[in-house]
């Protein structure tokens, strides 16, 4: 049968079995301090009665109940035997070279307009950028 999670009466039942399971040892004060809005030792106390109660209930019925069948299980799918570390060493395979192209970007790109601001600057102290052969060259003009 499936449980309605959803349900009030549900969420009752399982915080009464949650009590059941703790033999109705529930710390009030610890329980007030981490839920916190105001939370008193009397509130959560007067709160906890009737899951207590229906925690007794449950705790007597239970006596002399079977534990419940274990949950069904799917049988774990054999592996592969290509797949399996056999040494339990991992050899790093080298990655495939690039074409003779190498980089991608062009070979020789030069930004030397001195009446265009790069980066702040030009004649007016700023940062002249040279790229030749795939290297970036940094100038300072002072």
């Amino acid at each position: 049968m499936a449980i309605n999670w959803q349900d009030q009466e549900v969420k009752d039942r399982i915080l009464a079995a949650i009590i059941a399971s703790y033999d109705g040892a529930i710390n009030c004060r610890e329980v007030a301090r981490i839920y916190g809005d105001g939370a008193t030792y009397n509130a959560i106390e007067n709160f906890l009665r009737k899951p207590k109660r229906k925690a007794a209930e449950m705790k007597a019925e239970a006596n002399g109940r079977e534990a419940p069948a274990p949950s069904p299980s799917r049988p774990r799918a054999p592996r592969s035997p290509g797949k399996s570390v056999k040494t339990g060493r991992v050899a790093k395979s080298t990655p495939a070279k690039k074409g003779a192209g190498g980089s991608p970007l062009k070979k020789s790109c030069v930004v030397d307009d001195a009446d265009d601001d790069v980066f702040g600057g030009g004649k007016d102290g700023g940062v002249d950028v040279k790229v030749e052969d795939g290297d970036l060259d940094l100038e300072d003009e002072v």
